[in-house]
C-alpha cells in the first residue's frame, strides 16, 4: 500500500527558509547544516509515517543546494519548480502580498493542487561539467567586454591600458585551464565522452557546442519529449487568435532557458549551410515565405530535437534517417 504524501512549500532565501504545511503557521529555518537539520526533523514530526515532498521555485545554486540536501532522506522527495509558474498561480488566486511566509504558502497550495513532478538530480560528472562550462562562459564573457573596453581606452591613462591588458592575459589563461579540465573530464568518464562524440557527429555541433548543450539542457534533453523539451527551451511558440476578430502574430514563447537558446544559435546558424538535413528545412521554410529569423528559429527547434533523439538512440548522426 502506497504511503500518503504531505505537502510542503519553501521559499528559499541566501540565509533563511520559510516552510509552510498545511494546518500550520509557516516557520522560519536559517540556510545552513544546523537550520537544514532542524527543518527535517521538525517536519518528520508534522509527516509520521507519510511521505513528505518538498517543494520550491527555481532560484539557482540556493535551491540546488537545499534540494541536494533533501534527496539524502529516505522518506523526502523534491520538486523545483518554474518560478513564472508560482507568479501565474499568485495571479489566480488575485494575492497581492508579497511576504517570504505567503510566497512559501502559495508554493503550498500550488503543490497540493497541481502535483508536480519529482526533481531528478543530475549525475555527478554533469554537475562538474555544469559547473566548469559555466565559469567558461563567464570567463568569456569579461574577455568581450574588456576587449570592448580596450577599442576606447585611447584616453585612459597608461596605467588604466596596462591594467586591461594584464586583465585580459590573466583571463585568456584561466579560460585556458577550464577548457583544460573540461578536455580531462571527457577523458575520464566514458559515459560523458560518449556523449560528446555523438553530438560532434551532428554538422555545426563542435566541442565546445557539444558541452554547452547538455550543460545547459540538462536533464530535459534526455528525460522530457519534443513538446516538453522545445518549451523548456523557450523556443514553443505562441499564438495569439480568437474567434474571428483576433489574428494577432504568432512569436516566440521565451518562457525557457535563455542560456540554452543562446548556445544553440550559433551551431543552427553554421547548420543552415553545412547540415544537410537543416540546411533543406531552411530553404524549404524560405520558399514557403517565411522571414529568415523566424525559419531559424524553427531550426534551432529543429536541432534540439535532433541532439536529444541522437543521445537516446546512442547513434550518431545519419542524413539518411534524419530525412525520414
Amino acid at each position: 500500500m502506497s504511503k500518503s504524501i504531505v505537502y510542503v512549500g519553501v521559499d528559499v532565501g541566501k540565509e533563511e527558509l520559510l516552510v509552510a504545511v498545511a494546518g500550520r503557521r509557516p516557520r522560519s529555518f536559517r540556510h545552513h547544516g544546523h537550520g537544514m537539520r532542524g527543518m527535517l526533523r521538525w517536519l518528520g514530526g508534522v509527516a509520521g509515517d507519510q511521505v513528505l515532498q518538498v517543494c520550491m521555485e527555481a532560484t539557482g545554486i540556493y535551491s540546488r543546494r537545499l534540494a541536494n540536501r533533501l534527496i539524502r532522506e529516505p522518506e523526502v522527495r523534491v520538486s523545483i519548480i518554474n518560478p513564472a509558474q508560482i507568479k501565474a498561480y499568485r495571479q489566480v488566486l488575485l494575492n497581492r502580498t508579497k511576504t517570504d511566509s505567503v510566497d512559501a504558502e502559495i508554493i503550498l497550495a500550488y503543490a497540493t493542487s497541481q502535483h508536480p513532478p519529482v526533481w531528478q538530480p543530475c549525475s555527478a560528472v554533469l554537475e562538474e561539467l555544469t559547473a566548469l562550462v559555466k565559469q567558461g562562459d563567464r570567463m568569456r564573457r569579461l574577455l568581450v567586454h574588456s576587449r570592448n573596453r580596450r577599442e576606447h581606452d585611447d584616453g585612459d591613462p597608461r596605467v588604466v591600458r596596462q591594467s586591461e591588458r594584464a586583465l585580459q592575459r590573466c583571463l585568456q589563461e584561466e579560460l585556458k585551464r577550464i577548457e583544460g579540465a573540461i578536455d580531462r573530464l571527457y577523458r575520464s568518464d566514458d559515459a560523458l565522452s560518449e556523449q560528446v562524440t555523438l553530438l560532434r557527429t551532428i554538422p555545426g555541433v563542435g566541442n565546445k557546442s557539444a558541452s554547452q548543450i547538455l550543460t545547459y539542457g540538462g536533464v530535459a534533453l534526455q528525460k522530457r519529449g519534443n513538446r516538453e523539451l522545445t518549451a523548456h527551451a523557450g523556443l514553443a511558440p505562441q499564438h495569439h487568435l480568437s474567434g474571428k476578430s483576433v489574428r494577432g502574430r504568432s512569436r516566440l514563447n521565451k518562457q525557457g532557458s535563455r542560456r540554452l537558446r543562446t548556445v544553440l544559435y550559433m551551431p543552427t546558424l553554421v547548420a543552415t549551410r553545412c547540415n544537410p538535413v537543416i540546411k533543406a528545412f531552411y530553404e524549404r521554410l524560405q520558399q514557403r515565405g517565411k522571414a529568415k529569423k523566424l525559419a531559424l528559429i524553427a531550426c534551432m527547434r529543429k536541432l534540439l530535437i535532433m541532439c536529444r533523439a541522437i543521445l537516446r538512440t546512442k547513434t550518431p548522426f545519419n542524413p539518411k534517417l534524419a530525412l525520414t
